[in-house]
């Protein structure tokens, strides 16, 4: 199953009948028409790399989103809208006394939106932050069933 997100995040199928010219052109659309952001040269907001995969009773989400602190990470759940946002913080303040000879940490930020296909039980939600990478597992939220009256 395919999940839609938003435009930068779009999910594209691969037709495996395709004729040799269009795998061709195919072959090169991710780089004339990329599905993220570039890396800036310096401080911004970029796309975070993730995947999405869907279980019978859950969501389960891998973001990377490297040289972040846990304290630095914000996951709000909306329904079935997900928002990661992280902050990477530029080094510390130079003491006195000392001379930088490069630098090219900046402050950056990592954002990616995404919707489900269905709604998110935010209560049961768990997020775990290991290597660089955001694993969120979003459980769903259960539809309750219509409920049939007997009729006397």
């Amino acid at each position: 199953m395919f999940v839609t997100f938003n435009r930068t995040s779009r999910v594209r199928p691969i037709n495996p009948a395709i004729n040799g010219a269009a795998a061709f052109d195919q072959l090169f659309d991710g780089i004339f028409h990329p599905t993220t952001a570039p890396a800036p040269a310096t401080g911004s907001t970029v796309a975070a790399r993730f995947d999405v995969v869907e279980k019978d009773d859950r969501f389960e989400a891998r973001i990377e989103i490297p040289g972040v602190s846990k304290e630095d990470i914000d996951v709000q759940i909306d329904g079935a809208t997900v928002r990661v946002k992280a902050e990477v913080k530029s080094a510390d303040a130079v003491a006195e006394g000392t001379r930088v000879l490069h630098s090219n940490r900046v402050s950056r930020s990592w954002l990616r939106n995404f919707t489900l296909p269905a709604e998110v039980d935010e209560g049961r939600a768990e997020a775990a932050y290991q290597d660089g990478v955001l694993t969120l597992t979003l459980p769903k939220k259960e539809v309750p069933q219509p409920k049939r009256l007997a009729v006397k």
